[in-house]
């Protein structure tokens, strides 16, 4: 599992900027071979690691289901 350290930059830009008023809203984008395609938030926990807080997102792509899965598309998941 790949794990990143936190960008600092993003979080002094986020929660110390007077640029940026707490109701604006947030776009998140996935770059790929020159291509942007738009995410949406799936996830956000409030957990830990080591006794650190740690704020975990997960993103997906807009209309995708809750596995990040294209509906139309065949991942051999049966609901019973």
């Amino acid at each position: 599992m790949l794990v990143s350290e936190p960008s600092k930059h993003v979080n002094n830009m986020l929660y110390s900027s007077d640029q940026v008023n707490p109701k604006t809203r947030l776009q998140f984008y996935h770059l790929k071979g020159y291509d942007l395609q738009a995410m949406e938030i799936e996830t956000v926990l409030f957990t830990d690691w080591d006794g650190e807080p740690v704020v975990e997102i997960t993103v997906k792509g807009v209309g995708t289901d809750e596995g990040g899965n294209d509906p139309d598309e065949d991942v051999g998941v049966s609901l019973l």
